[in-house]
């Protein structure tokens, strides 16, 4: 991702990626870090269909999203 970005020049932060909550849940701690790294490159983070399967809060905190979607 980090060279996709710098190969077309994009600021980081216009970019925001949407995952489902039930994506989130396969592999959580991968999952994890992987959302981490691209925190850390100012990309926001979405979830999707909050609340159709697992919709524990504490994953919120755990995954520092930006937006929630239903």
């Amino acid at each position: 991702m980090k060279q996709l970005i710098n190969n077309h020049n994009l600021p980081a932060n216009t970019l925001e990626l949407e995952l489902t909550e039930g994506v989130l849940m396969q592999e959580a701690d991968s999952t994890l870090t992987k959302l981490k790294e691209l925190k850390a490159m100012s990309i926001e983070l979405s979830i999707d269909d909050f609340g159709t399967g697992y919709s524990n809060l504490s994953y919120l905190n755990r995954f520092s999203v930006d937006k929630i979607k239903n």
